[in-house]
């Protein structure tokens, strides 16, 4: 299951064949809906946004895990209460590792995932400012490249 609040990116998901929830205030409800009252499994929080953290241990099943992948400005409300008493195990990525490197390479010339049908945008190095505004528009590409080997004279 995902949650996003882009309708673009939505379609993106759904293509991909995510069961895609709405996204508010009720989405820890459905997710217990759809999960027989349990909650999921494993909980990756990719926003790094205080609102999505405080869901966190309501779509979490008990000892479930809460993976926080996304990077939050400041630091975010949590209900460390329902932390303890459901048993959930927060995990936190700091950095990625010469093996994650490996297997998303391997992952991507072998297009196991398909990812070569994903939205993507390649942009010349001095269009920079444009790949960083395309990317938070978040229409049209799910992932900006820059490619240093360009410039919008030979491009």
């Amino acid at each position: 299951m995902l949650v996003e609040p882009n309708a673009w990116r939505r379609g993106v998901a759904e293509r991909y064949r995510f069961t895609v929830l709405p996204f508010g205030a009720e989405t820890p409800v459905e997710i217990r809906r759809r999960s027989a009252g349990n909650g999921a499994d494993i909980v990756f929080d990719s926003a790094g946004h205080p609102a999505v953290a405080l869901q966190l241990t309501e779509a979490a099943r008990i000892q479930g895990t809460i993976m926080i992948v996304g990077v939050y400005k400041s630091p975010p409300a949590v209900d460390l209460r329902t932390v303890n008493f459901a048993e959930h195990h927060v995990i936190g990525t700091r950095v990625y590792e010469r093996a994650d490197f490996a297997a998303a390479t391997e992952l991507i010339e072998t297009d196991a995932l398909s990812l070569s049908d994903l939205p993507t945008t390649t942009f010349p190095l001095d269009a920079t400012t444009d790949a960083f505004a395309a990317a938070a528009q978040g229409e049209g590409c799910v992932k900006v490249l820059i490619d240093p080997s360009q410039n919008r004279g030979n491009a």
